[in-house]
C-alpha cells in the first residue's frame, strides 16, 4: 500500500471501526479490536503514539486478507 505518512492511533481506531471492528478493551497503551463477521478476526493493536508507514501497510495487509477488501480501501478511510 505504500504510505508517505504517519498515522496516529486515533486515526487508525476509528478506520477500523468503520470496518466493522469494535473495541473489546484498553489496557494500558493497547486495544483489542474484534470483527464480529465470519471470518472473525482480532487484532491488538497501540492505541496511543504514531504508526509508521512499514508498520500500516503490514497491518493493512493482514486486514485486507482477512476481511477479502481491497488494500485501496484502507488507504481511503485513512
Amino acid at each position: 500500500m505504500n504510505h508517505k505518512r504517519a498515522v496516529s492511533a486515533e486515526q487508525l481506531l476509528g478506520a477500523l471501526k468503520k470496518l466493522g471492528y469494535v473495541e473489546l478493551s484498553r489496557n494500558g497503551t493497547h486495544a483489542l479490536l474484534q470483527h464480529d463477521e465470519e471470518p472473525i478476526h482480532r487484532l491488538t493493536v497501540p492505541a496511543q503514539g504514531q504508526w509508521q508507514a512499514a508498520a500500516l501497510d503490514a497491518l493493512a495487509a493482514e486486514i485486507a486478507y482477512r476481511r477479502s477488501i481491497a488494500l485501496e480501501t484502507l488507504q481511503y478511510l485513512l
